[in-house]
């Protein structure tokens, strides 16, 4: 699963929001990575419950961003 945290006010509301994909075979992604991926997504159930998916295209490892968290204000 690869996300980002969502906060719509301050820390303390963040919350995860994920797009469950496959793994490259071909590159070694840690947990806490920071990577960008392109793909297509779709939505399918999982354990009986919709989940999103994304079909990988590609994936490639970026450097940790000066913030870990999208905000929907600016």
């Amino acid at each position: 699963m690869v996300f980002r945290y969502l906060v719509s006010c301050c820390a303390a509301d963040a919350l995860p929001l994920g797009v469950i994909i496959t793994k490259d075979p071909g590159r070694e992604i840690r947990d806490n990575d920071w990577v960008r991926i392109t793909g297509v997504v779709r939505e399918d159930m999982m354990d009986g419950v919709p989940a999103i998916f994304m079909n990988l295209e590609q994936i490639e490892k970026k450097p940790l961003p000066y913030k870990s968290a999208v905000y929907l204000y600016p």
